[in-house]
């Protein structure tokens, strides 16, 4: 705010003037009119509005942390596969195959300490060689997801 204050000047005895100074001041505390009670009420309506949508995102950005360990938990169930091939003796290895065909098209059989998931073990025979696939399927458990959400194969070729 701006403040005057006057002051007389004498140049020559037989005149007299006066001038007017300008003085600036800061502006004080109580001089300031605040904020309005309509102005808190929007304030706080648009801080409420930006809560409530990062609110709302929170299930849209934990969606693909409980997904990667679902993925994780199908990839080590398949690998679980693989070495139970890898410590079968070689003329065993058919009596590990689920009951599906050789790819796992069919032939699923679900893990009971693991709901949700479930396994097929398919064996090729060959003349010198065996393929073992394993394929890991998660179908979803408790609400999440419902059909094939993620499938996890391992394929390994084993000689005799």
């Amino acid at each position: 705010m701006l403040r005057s204050a006057s002051r007389l000047t004498v140049g020559r005895p037989d005149r007299v003037r006066r001038s007017v100074v300008r003085v600036w001041r800061p502006v004080s505390l109580t001089d300031q009119g605040g904020a309005t009670l309509v102005e808190l009420m929007v304030a706080l309506i648009l801080l409420s509005i930006a809560l409530v949508s990062m609110g709302a995102a929170m299930p849209y950005g934990a969606y693909p942390v409980v997904a990667g360990g679902f993925q994780t938990t199908a990839t080590l169930l398949s690998q679980q596969g693989i070495d139970l091939a890898r410590n079968t003796l070689y003329t065993n290895l058919s009596t590990l195959s689920t009951g599906g065909d050789a790819t796992c098209g069919t032939g699923f059989t679900t893990l009971a300490s693991f709901p949700g998931f479930s396994r097929c073990i398919g064996v090729s025979v060959g003349a010198s060689t065996t393929t073992i696939t394993v394929v890991t399927r998660f179908t979803g458990v408790g609400g999440v997801g419902s059909g094939t959400i993620y499938d996890s194969t391992l394929v390994t070729i084993m000689a005799q």
